[in-house]
């Protein structure tokens, strides 16, 4: 039988959340505001909510570096801060915390690369997500150009 349920939230690794029947569904690569059409607990669509945005790198399907592209600056923002809020809140701690900086593309100066020896030539580039095949990452939308 075929379901609609909305994406909630954003879970700690940047899964949606939804909830079909009352149990949680975590769902890669999808946004909060996402509708989900779901049969037999599989995702057969998703219609774009809000907080969707288009991804700014052209590999950011194949390439595992970058994985909430696919959602606005500040709902990343607010994402960061759960984790901080959440910390404070189980040590009986409440303080203001501010709104995390989201550094503009082309400007991130640490990632992690791996590389691969492919007959005489190496190929340099990210894993991609839970997989050991490396993406050819000529021009990454987040990193420094010099990197």
């Amino acid at each position: 039988m075929r379901k609609t349920t909305a994406v909630e939230a954003l879970g700690a690794r940047g899964d949606g959340i939804a909830h079909v029947d009352g149990k949680p569904l975590f769902v890669p690569g999808v946004a909060p505001g996402d509708q989900l059409t779901i049969e037999n607990g599989k995702v057969l669509e998703v219609a774009p909510g809000p907080q969707r945005v288009a991804a700014r790198c052209p590999h950011y399907e194949q390439c595992g570096g970058c994985s909430l592209q696919h959602i606005s600056d500040d709902t990343f923002a607010q994402w960061l801060s759960v984790p901080i809020e959440r910390a404070l809140a189980q040590h009986g701690l409440s303080a203001p915390v501010r709104t995390p900086h989201v550094s503009p593309p082309k400007t991130r100066r640490r990632c992690v690369l791996s590389a691969r020896w492919v007959g005489r030539d190496v190929l340099v580039g990210f894993s991609a997500e839970r997989s050991h095949a490396i993406t050819d990452v000529r021009d990454c939308a987040i990193l420094l150009p010099a990197l």
